[in-house]
């Protein structure tokens, strides 16, 4: 990023942390075979995964929490809203991205009428790098197990 002489500005590390982000969603689109409804869900959860980000500081007012800067928890009604699709079909998306272990699920339960709703949060940042790293020693193992099959295959005949 710079050496030892060079001062780092914030604007250098929210770059590197930019560029960071958008190649996790990247792996994450390729791994996952993510379509770009479930991009865009992952975007509207986490900005630090949106390059095209604009200043949100008048932000949704059903917005419900920050978990940090970047991190939002939002229910799939919002979501929907967001990004401009059917809700049914935004819910789709999350019963994939949570199947997937890149979108966890809160159950909030309403106080006076005794309802339950649902809270849609990203991981973190580190959390799907970490995700990313098992499904890519998940695939190599596999792969290998593949390989060794078809040599075995072919000794034999």
């Amino acid at each position: 990023m710079a050496n030892k002489n060079e001062k780092v500005t914030i604007k250098q590390i929210k770059n590197h942390s930019k560029k960071r982000s958008s190649e996790v969603l990247q792996l994450l689109e390729e791994f996952f075979e993510l379509n770009s409804t479930e991009v865009r869900i992952l975007k509207s959860l986490n900005s630090s995964l949106d390059d095209n980000r604009r200043d949100k500081s008048r932000s949704n007012s059903k917005e419900i929490t920050k978990i940090n800067s970047n991190q939002k928890i939002k229910r799939a009604d919002e979501l929907a809203q967001d990004i401009k699709r059917d809700r049914t079909v935004v819910q789709r998306c999350l019963k994939k991205l949570m199947k997937n272990n890149i979108v966890e699920r809160i159950s909030e339960c309403c106080k006076p009428t005794g309802g339950r709703y649902f809270l849609y949060k990203t991981k973190s940042i580190k959390e799907l790098t970490e995700l990313i790293k098992r499904e890519n020693e998940k695939r190599y193992k596999d792969t290998m197990r593949r390989i060794k099959e078809i040599d075995e295959k072919m000794r034999s005949d």
